[in-house]
């Protein structure tokens, strides 16, 4: 189905304000007296990521008659065997930050350690709390496909910006965001209030391998806009930012930079696999690392579910 650009301009911004606004919104619905606490509040927690990540992007594509093309999914799957190779910086470092902190059980788990109990040097696993974790990483993977890739493929057709080489804009933009997100990393670790030294550098490693090896499934004749890889970008930044990990006026403020810088990179890559289309199905590899590793280049989640690092 054709889209106007209006029509795709007005998704992008339906699609960036749930993720933005809802999670405002939901954070103010956990202040409330009567809300839910304890083990009730976390089974929520899914239910609140579908309603703020996968409702609208799948309501405004289905509002538009598209099918999984609405997310740049497109092409063949091949490229699912791709993506095995691509997250593998990713998964070596999620693997390990989380030895560092305990036992290779629990390495080996990724974030769903967040929902285990830590026995002497071993992982206890709770069934219950076990499937809870899964439910939610589910949640959060599937979200962030579902939201950013209508992301990119909205400001593809939305905003006519200049027109550039994809592999200049894989390189300029999405190492520039590493490096940024480097730099404010080993800052805040000096300060004393972000993740140690060596695990900033490890993040930072890992996703400049992730970029170099993107770079070998782009042709040097793909093209792209600025406004497609930079729009779903901006939008990461701006959610760490105003509504994840305090807001705008909190305390942790340089953190959320920091996050955001990274999750900015990781969105400049995500844009990038999609728009080469024959490489496209490589984002889902990408989104499922990105939620499982405990590293810090992750895409934000609404609500603030505990994807830390």
């Amino acid at each position: 189905m054709w889209l106007s650009p209006d029509d795709a301009r007005s998704d992008f911004i339906l699609a960036a304000s749930a993720l933005v606004f809802g999670t405002l919104v939901v954070e103010f619905v956990f202040r409330i007296p009567f809300y839910p606490s304890g083990d009730l509040s976390l089974w929520l927690t899914p239910i609140w990521v579908v309603l703020l990540m996968v409702v609208p992007p799948r309501f405004l594509a289905r509002y538009r008659e598209q099918g999984l093309d609405a997310y740049g999914l497109v092409g063949e799957r091949t490229g699912l065997a791709d993506g095995l190779l691509l997250v593998a910086p990713l998964l070596a470092a999620g693997y390990v930050r989380g030895f560092s902190g305990g036992s290779v059980v629990g390495a080996l788990l990724g974030r769903l350690r967040g929902f285990a109990a830590n026995g002497p040097g071993l992982v206890q696993l709770d069934l219950l709390t076990l499937v809870l974790g899964v439910i939610v990483l589910v949640a959060a993977g599937g979200g962030t496909m579902y939201l950013f890739g209508l992301l990119v493929v909205r400001a593809r057709d939305g905003f006519r910006a200049t027109d550039m080489p994809l592999l200049e804009a894989l390189r300029t933009y999405g190492l520039g965001a590493v490096a940024v997100g480097t730099v404010l990393g080993l800052l805040i670790s000096l300060a004393g209030s972000g993740p140690p030294t060596w695990a900033v550098f490890l993040d930072g490693l890992a996703m400049v391998a992730v970029i170099l090896l993107t770079d070998r499934l782009v042709a040097t004749n793909d093209r792209t806009t600025r406004a497609t890889v930079l729009g779903p970008a901006i939008v990461a930044m701006v959610a760490f930012v105003f509504s994840m990990g305090g807001g705008l006026f909190s305390a942790n403020l340089a953190v959320s930079l920091y996050r955001g810088a990274m999750a900015a990179s990781v969105a400049i890559v995500l844009a990038v696999l999609l728009e080469t289309r024959r490489s496209a199905w490589t984002a889902v590899p990408l989104v499922a690392a990105t939620v499982w590793a405990p590293t810090c280049a992750t895409l934000p989640v609404a609500p603030f579910i505990s994807l830390g690092c």
